[in-house]
């Protein structure tokens, strides 16, 4: 649930609408806070409108200040974000609503109008809705790490296991897998793009959450087969990894590789050594030859074929 409520877009946006509205807030609440230091007493004189001078400075000094750090580090920026909404809120329908809306320019007036603070809650509003954006510590502890999860699986078995380091040293740039099962090669394509850079691309007949909410990972549950075509215009034209372990018949395999191979510079496929899928040996096979790309089989874990 708190990844939720941290999680955020790289979003450089978002960046600068924070830096400015932390900064004004976080400049603007010091000062509150030395005001605050010198008790009710000259808050009142400053703001004599105010009917509940003590309520307020606290909501002022808590809102600007910490509000304010909140947003202009990334840490927890929206919860410092609706604090410096509700503080433009109050302030507005308390004290400056008496003054219409635009600034107190000739001096008239006993204090400036409400426009500044709508500006203020657009600005908060944005953060609230979007999060902090890119250079945030909210976006890095907002999204599932892939880190944990691959590490889990060295360790233990699954049939892909022999096989998720060279996933991990190969993973970079634009990426795509087909099949994901339980996140076995997920965590190890992810890692790698994560260390090397990049986006993965994972598609399924079936659903697999593992890494909802990572902002270089999207999940795709659709047939590879059967819409390879709309999928196609949803992916980037070129990419540097394929990895196929989706359909293992013969045709199935074949299908895959002809649709998503050529955009690919590296292909991996699993099981070549299954002795329940000879279908997939043979698609690989079938590919090479109509190519003329280059091919590896490595051992272990039902065996891997890799294409260049």
């Amino acid at each position: 649930m708190w990844r939720k409520f941290l999680r955020t877009e790289n979003d450089y946006t978002l960046t600068a609408v924070r830096f400015v509205l932390g900064f004004v807030f976080f400049v603007h609440g010091a000062q509150v806070i030395r005001h605050w230091l010198n008790g009710a007493q000259s808050f009142a004189i400053q703001y004599p409108e105010v009917p509940a001078p003590f309520l307020l400075r606290n909501l002022v000094v808590v809102s600007s200040f910490f509000g304010g750090l909140a947003v202009l580090v990334g840490f927890l920026a929206r919860a410092g974000a609706l604090l410096i909404l509700a503080n433009m809120v109050v302030s507005a329908l308390t004290v400056h609503r008496h003054f219409g809306f635009v600034m107190n320019w000739s001096g008239t007036r006993l204090g400036e109008g409400f426009g500044f603070y709508f500006l203020a809650l657009a600005l908060a509003l944005m953060i609230v809705v979007k999060g902090a954006g890119a250079f945030s510590i909210d976006r890095f502890f907002g999204y599932p790490h892939a880190r944990p999860k691959y590490e889990y699986h060295l360790k233990n078995w699954s049939d892909v296991q022999d096989h998720l380091p060279r996933f991990f040293e190969a993973a970079c740039g634009n990426c795509l897998e087909i099949g994901t099962r339980i996140g076995s090669s997920t965590s190890a394509l992810l890692y790698g793009i994560e260390k090397h850079g990049g986006h993965l691309w994972s598609m399924d007949i079936n659903n697999c959450p593992v890494f909802v909410g990572h902002p270089n990972w999207t999940f795709i549950q659709a047939d590879s087969i059967k819409s390879a075509k709309e999928l196609k215009a949803v992916l980037p034209e070129s990419l540097e990894l394929l990895f196929v372990d989706g359909d293992h018949t013969f045709e199935g395999a074949l299908s895959d590789l002809r649709n998503f191979g050529p955009m690919a510079k590296r292909i991996f496929v699993h099981d070549t050594d299954a002795p329940n899928f000879p279908g997939v040996r043979k698609a690989v096979e079938e590919f090479v030859k109509e190519t003329g790309r280059k091919l590896t089989y490595h051992s272990g874990s039902y065996g891997m074929a890799e294409i260049e």
